[in-house]
C-alpha cells in the first residue's frame, strides 16, 4: 500500500513539474512563446528612466533572460503604485504590431495589457532596468 501511495505522488509531483506557470500558458494562448518571439520593445516608466526610452530588444540571449523570468512567474496580488514598463512582444511574422503588450510594475508585478490576472516574475526588473539605464545613458551623451 505504501508503495502504491508513494507511486502515485511521484507521478502527481512529476506532471506538476511538467505544467507550465499560467502567465506561460496564457502568452501561449495568444500566440507569443520563447520560440516565435522574435523582438521584444521595451518602454521604460515614468517611474524610472521615463517613457521616451525605448529599448528595442533583438539579441536572442536577451530575449531569453526575459523569458526565463516569465517562465518563473507565479500568480501574485502586490502592486506598487509606481507606473509600468512595457514589453511589446514582436512575433515572427508581426513586424509592423506587437502581438501583445506584458506591463511590468516595480514590485515585478506582470499582467498582460487588458487583463488584470497578475503573476510575479522574479528578477525581471533587474534585466529591464540594466537595459533601460544603457539606452538613458546613450540617449544623454547624443544630446
Amino acid at each position: 500500500m505504501k508503495q502504491i501511495i508513494a507511486g502515485l505522488l511521484a507521478v502527481g509531483f512529476l506532471a506538476g513539474c511538467a505544467t507550465s506557470p499560467t502567465l506561460v500558458q496564457k502568452l501561449a494562448n495568444r500566440s507569443v512563446t520563447y520560440e516565435n518571439t522574435e523582438r521584444i520593445v521595451l518602454t521604460g516608466s515614468e517611474g524610472g528612466y521615463g517613457s521616451a526610452v525605448k529599448v528595442n530588444i533583438t539579441e536572442e540571449f536577451l530575449i531569453q533572460d526575459i523569458w526565463d523570468r516569465i517562465h518563473q512567474s507565479r500568480p501574485y496580488n502586490v502592486w506598487y503604485a509606481s507606473g509600468y514598463k512595457e514589453l511589446a512582444f514582436y512575433t515572427r511574422g508581426q513586424e509592423n504590431k506587437p502581438s501583445l503588450t506584458l506591463l511590468v510594475n516595480e514590485s515585478e508585478a506582470c499582467h498582460i495589457e487588458g487583463a488584470t490576472e497578475r503573476f510575479r516574475c522574479p528578477g525581471i526588473n533587474a534585466v529591464l532596468h540594466k537595459l533601460l539605464e544603457h539606452e538613458y545613458q546613450k540617449m544623454t551623451k547624443e544630446k
